[in-house]
């Protein structure tokens, strides 16, 4: 019998946060040989330092829609990877 796990409550985005996610998801695409991949694995070196919260949360959802996009991910996983602020961990936890 298998059992979902409840997923943590979501934490409060900050710029770091969506900053990180953004990073992690670069490092997917440096990998990818899609041309979008190949630009979206140097968006974290080119934002800028005085960006926003609001401009890194823009950012972050552009990436999330290459890595649905590309197949990298379902919609439901870069959602779950926004509600605990992190993607490589246990997607799903079963019991």
């Amino acid at each position: 019998m298998s059992v979902r796990v409840r997923p943590a409550s979501p934490i409060k985005m900050t710029k770091t946060t969506a900053l990180k996610l953004l990073t992690e998801y670069a490092n997917l695409c440096a990998g990818m040989s899609h041309p979008i991949a190949k630009d979206a694995a140097r968006m974290p070196d080119r934002f800028p330092e005085s960006g926003s919260v609001r401009k890194a949360m823009r950012w972050l959802g552009y990436m999330q829609g290459v890595m649905v996009m590309s197949g990298a991910f379902r919609i439901d996983q870069v959602k779950e990877h926004s509600r605990r602020g992190y993607v490589f961990a246990d997607q799903e936890t079963t019991i």
